[in-house]
């Protein structure tokens, strides 16, 4: 699934993305997005915005 959040935010248009974004183009709940962005985001994997 990691890889999947990373591919979606890689190949956005976007300069960033929210857990909401990447819950609509992968075809998941928004809380299951939002938790694997906050493992990467704790893992230095992905930064958070303002």
């Amino acid at each position: 699934m990691d890889d999947d959040i990373l591919a979606a935010i890689h190949e956005s248009e976007f300069p960033a993305v929210t857990a909401q974004w990447v819950a609509d183009t992968l075809g998941i709940e928004r809380p299951s997005a939002h938790r694997r962005l906050e493992e990467l985001h704790k893992d230095g994997v992905v930064e958070r915005g303002n």
